[in-house]
Formats: structure tokens, sequence, C-alpha cells
């Protein structure tokens, strides 16, 4: 099974530190039906997000970067978004992050603190209730400090300091269809659509958490 239908995910309530490798004991991973990663669930995740924002009378931000504005677009698919969404930035670049975010310093991309760090100057500059940060490596090669393909680091952090984060692992297990031993390429599409949706999906759990 080639890397980009599984995936295998870690969270953790308040945690700024980042993990080398995923720590859940059973090494839990998501199989993408027929393939494709989040068929369908973002429309389900967001029916219930719009509900429970509009039901707290609450905002959210957004601040992503290799999800390329997969999550703000689905948060805005909703009918009657303009009364919880309170604005997104794609912040690809360094620059983008010092231009839009006034991020100056932060810690390394693809990280939980990094996610953090965006997702907290998103919520400054657009005062939402809740905020997601979300840094990753959409491939085809890994980024410029060698994290592969596939790996994604998401934060989320609202009120009454909530805090929750993530980091989204590939699978790298090699099949007798990898020829010479090479491991298997993270499609740069499903990997974006997937980081959009456990992004969601981690937004949802933290909204139920308050």
């Amino acid at each position: 099974m080639s890397a980009h239908h599984m995936y295998s995910s870690h969270a953790s309530l308040q945690r700024t530190c980042v993990d080398l490798q995923p720590q859940d004991a059973n090494g839990a991973r998501r199989r993408f039906a027929n393939g494709t990663p989040g068929k369908g669930d973002s429309t389900i995740l967001v029916k219930e997000i719009a509900q429970l924002l509009r039901q707290q009378s609450q905002t959210v931000c957004v601040a992503e970067t290799s999800a390329g504005g997969l999550i703000a677009a689905s948060l805005l698919a909703e009918p009657g978004a303009s009364a919880y969404f309170a604005g997104s930035v794609v912040c690809y670049s360094s620059e983008s992050k010092r231009q839009l975010l006034c991020l100056e310093k932060s810690h390394f991309t693809a990280t939980e603190p990094h996610a953090l760090d965006i997702a907290r100057a998103a919520q400054g500059k657009l005062d939402s209730d809740w905020a997601i940060g979300e840094s990753g490596v959409a491939g085809p090669t890994p980024n410029s400090r060698g994290v592969a393909p596939g790996v994604c680091a998401l934060a989320v952090i609202g009120p009454n300091g909530v805090k929750l984060t993530k980091t989204i692992w590939p699978n790298t297990e090699l099949s007798a269809a990898d020829a010479y031993g090479q491991p298997p390429k993270v499609q740069r599409s499903d990997a974006m659509t997937h980081f959009a949706e456990e992004a969601l999906r981690l937004l949802l759990d933290a909204i139920r958490k308050q």
C-alpha cells in the first residue's frame, strides 16, 4: 500500500514539545476509503463546527501553509459562514509570515510549536475566539530540513486556555510494489486535502472540550 493511502496521527492536549516519533502505543492509523483522503468528511465536520460556533457566538480564523487555503475554503463552504469565520491567511513563506502575521521569529516549520506560533499570530491579528495553525510538508520531496512529505503539525487555540496540538505522520512501510526499496511517495494533492481535514477534525475536538 502506498504512503498516501495511510497516515498515522497523534494528538495531545496542551503539548508544546515536538516528538520525533508518534507516541501512541497502538500506532493508530487512519485508512483512506478507496484511496481518497477525507472524501466527504470535511463537509460533515464543518457542519458540526459551524453549529457549535453559532451556538456559542464564537469565531475562528486560520493560518495555514501547506494546506494552501483548503482549511479556510472548507469553513467558508458552509452557508452563513460570515457568522463564525473571522478570516484566514496562507503564509507559505517566511516573508509572508513576517508581512501578514508580523511573525519575526518562530520555531522550525512542520512542528507543533510553529503551528502554535502562527495560530497565535493570526488570532492576535483577527481577534477571533478560535485559531487554527497548520504547518506541513505536502511533498513530493522533503523540506529544507529533511522532514518527510506527509508530515504536518497542527494547532488549535481557543477560549479559556484551550490548546490542542497534533502531528500527522505518513506511513513509510514498503511493499513488494515499491521498486528497489524506495519508500512510496505521498501525493501532494492528497497530502493537502488530508492536512485540511485533520485540521478541521482537531478544531472540532477542541470546541467539544471547551
